[in-house]
C-alpha cells in the first residue's frame, strides 16, 4: 500500500503550489526553498503548514472562500473553555436543543455535564450537544455566535464568518489560510486538544427520573488509528461545504508537526485519502529539506 501510494505522488500531476511562508510578518528569518512535486488532491482548498518553522509547504487556493461546516465547533469550543465555565456542571437538556444528524441520544429533561457536551461536540461533532453547550454557557445562541466573531476579530480572520455555532449553516464561511490560524489557537488550549486526539470516549446523562446511561462517541476521524501519529484533528461535511478536515500530527523521528486543512473534498473517501497524501507528502519534505 505504502508503494503505491509513493508511486501516485510520482505520477500524479503537481496542483499544489510551492513551499512558502505562512504569516510572514512574524518570520524573521529566509530559507532557500527547492523545487519539489505537489500531491494531486480533489480537495478544492487545501494548505500543508509545518509548525516548526511556521512555514507552508503546500497549499491550493488557500484563501477561497468556503463554506466549512462542522469545523465551525472549532471556534465554537474556544469560546465556550475560554468564557470558563464550570465544566463539572450539569446543563438539562431542552426540546430547542434538537438538532439534525450527527447527535447524541439526548432529550428534554435529560442532564450533562458541561465537560461531556464539550466531548460530544468535538468528538462526534453533535449538534444538539453542541447547542445545548453554547446556550448553556452564553445563555442563548445569537450571543454565542456573537463571541465566535468577535473571537475572529480578535484573531485577524478577515475571511471568516459565523452565522451559527453548529455548522449546519452553510453560510459559516472560512478559507484553509484562516483555519491554520483557528486550529493553532484551539490546539494550545490544553483541554480543547486532549479532546481532538481521542479516537472514542464516554459520557454520562441522567434521565429526568435520575436514571443514569453511558454513551459511548467515536471520533469522525478515520485516520486516528492509522499510521500517523495525531496531536489532533475535527472533520466537517455539508452537502455546500463538501468534506473538509483539519488535523496536526507529529513526526516523531525529528519532533516536526505538520497541520493539513481541506476543504470542500467531494467525497468522504477523497478527504481522509487527501489527507493522508498530504501528511505523508508533508513529513518526507521536512525530512528530506531541513530547512523547511
Amino acid at each position: 500500500m505504502i508503494i503505491s501510494f509513493i508511486i501516485s505522488f510520482i505520477i500524479g500531476q503537481t496542483v499544489i503550489a510551492q513551499p512558502s511562508f505562512f504569516y510572514p510578518e512574524v518570520v524573521n528569518r529566509s530559507v532557500s526553498i527547492n523545487q519539489s512535486l505537489g500531491v494531486k488532491i480533489e480537495a478544492k482548498s487545501a494548505i500543508v503548514y509545518n509548525i516548526g518553522t511556521n512555514a507552508i509547504l503546500s497549499e491550493k487556493n488557500p484563501n477561497q472562500i468556503l463554506s466549512i461546516a462542522s469545523l465551525t465547533k472549532l471556534m465554537t469550543a474556544l469560546v465556550v473553555v475560554e468564557k470558563q465555565p464550570d465544566m463539572n456542571s450539569w446543563v438539562e437538556i431542552k426540546e430547542e436543543d434538537d438538532a439534525e444528524e450527527s447527535k447524541i441520544n439526548i432529550h428534554k429533561g435529560d442532564r450533562v455535564m458541561l465537560k461531556d457536551l464539550l466531548k460530544a461536540s468535538l468528538v462526534k461533532s453533535a449538534n444538539n450537544a453542541t447547542k445545548a453547550m453554547a446556550r448553556a454557557v452564553f445563555g442563548d445562541l445569537k450571543t454565542a455566535t456573537t463571541k465566535m466573531n468577535e473571537k475572529c476579530n480578535e484573531l485577524d480572520l478577515k475571511n471568516t464568518h459565523f452565522f451559527d455555532v453548529t455548522g449546519l449553516d452553510p453560510a459559516n464561511h472560512s478559507t484553509a489560510k484562516d483555519l491554520i490560524k483557528i486550529f493553532s489557537t484551539v490546539q494550545k488550549n490544553k483541554e480543547l486538544h486532549d479532546i481532538l486526539v481521542k479516537s472514542e470516549d464516554n459520557i454520562n446523562i441522567a434521565g429526568p427520573e435520575g436514571n443514569k446511561r453511558v454513551e459511548r462517541l467515536k471520533s469522525t476521524n478515520k485516520l486516528l488509528n492509522s499510521f500517523l501519529s495525531f496531536k489532533g484533528a475535527k472533520t466537517g461535511s455539508l452537502d455546500e461545504a463538501g468534506y473538509c478536515f483539519v488535523g496536526e500530527i507529529n513526526d516523531k523521528s525529528n519532533n516536526n508537526d505538520i497541520m493539513v486543512v481541506l476543504l470542500g473534498s467531494p467525497t468522504d473517501e477523497a478527504r481522509f485519502q487527501d489527507a493522508k497524501s498530504l501528511f505523508w507528502w508533508g513529513l518526507k519534505t521536512v525530512q528530506n529539506n531541513k530547512e523547511y
